[in-house]
């Protein structure tokens, strides 16, 4: 509780001796689970609905955005190995631009 302590101290709601009583308490997870201090969903890991994801893969597979730009849309929850393979692309497909 040091850093709720500190708080109410910079805050001047709380007196100094009162800030070290605070800082005393150890908040354990039992408190957090039985007084409802965090919503739980707070703590579960990053979760992206089915259908955006699959659209970021689409996107990805139709060479609509880089994987830097899947990855980052997709918020860490798939790392490069975990994407598609693209196919090769045709020697036929590949051209140069001349000036």
């Amino acid at each position: 509780m040091a850093t709720l302590a500190r708080r109410l101290e910079e805050l001047r709601l709380v007196e100094h001796s009162r800030a070290e009583d605070i800082r005393q308490v150890q908040t354990r997870r039992a408190d957090i689970v039985e007084k409802d201090l965090v919503v739980s969903d707070e703590l579960a890991p990053v979760a992206l609905p089915s259908p955006y994801e699959q659209a970021v893969l689409a996107l990805f597979r139709r060479e609509a955005v880089t994987e830097g730009r899947a990855l980052g849309l997709l918020l860490g929850t798939f790392d490069s190995a975990s994407l598609p393979e693209l196919p090769p692309v045709p020697a036929s497909e590949i051209w140069t631009v001349t000036s």
